[in-house]
């Protein structure tokens, strides 16, 4: 059996699903404003990369537990079936 889920991640979405800490929140903001700094805009990005990691990580996790829940689903009922 197989599974795969794709799910667009946009910035709101994550803003809601994955929120940033206080200290990742503040870091933002400060990562904002060395965005006019043309070499250091990357920053920003750095952490959204960060955030959307850990999403999909915590995510994976639960599609792994749903799918195991699954086959021991279909497992025990076939051992009732013999």
């Amino acid at each position: 059996m197989t599974q795969e889920e794709c799910l667009e991640i946009t910035p709101a979405l994550l803003e809601v699903v994955e929120p940033l800490s206080e200290a990742e929140r503040r870091r933002e903001g400060f990562f904002r404003i060395l965005a006019w700094i043309p070499t250091l805009r990357y920053l920003q990005s750095e952490l959204r990369s960060h955030q959307r990691e850990r999403l999909a990580k915590r995510l994976t996790g639960e599609l792994q537990a749903w799918l195991d829940a699954i086959k021991a689903y279909i497992e025990s009922q076939n051992s009732h079936a013999v």
